[in-house]
């Protein structure tokens, strides 16, 4: 599982040299934001593989609107 695309490194700029290089290794940092997830396995256990990575990355890329945190940040709002 990686986490590719412009704002994917911590170093903003880092990243924006290595965009500048144009090596293909980076070129994944002129494009948007992405979650890559492979599998290297047989096909049924790369599916199993696959559904559990995206079991656990399902709440980060879903929002949910009554989570704790977000109530809390709409009561100080309010």
């Amino acid at each position: 599982m990686a986490i590719l695309g412009r704002g994917s490194m911590k170093n903003k700029q880092k990243e924006d040299e290595l965009r500048e290089t144009n090596d293909p290794k980076y070129s994944h940092l002129n494009e948007n934001l992405y979650v890559e997830i492979t599998a290297i396995a047989s096909a049924p256990e790369a599916y199993q593989r696959i559904g559990q990575a995206l079991f656990e990355i399902k709440r980060f890329l879903v929002p949910d609107y009554f989570d704790e945190i977000r109530q809390q940040q709409l009561r100080e709002l309010g």
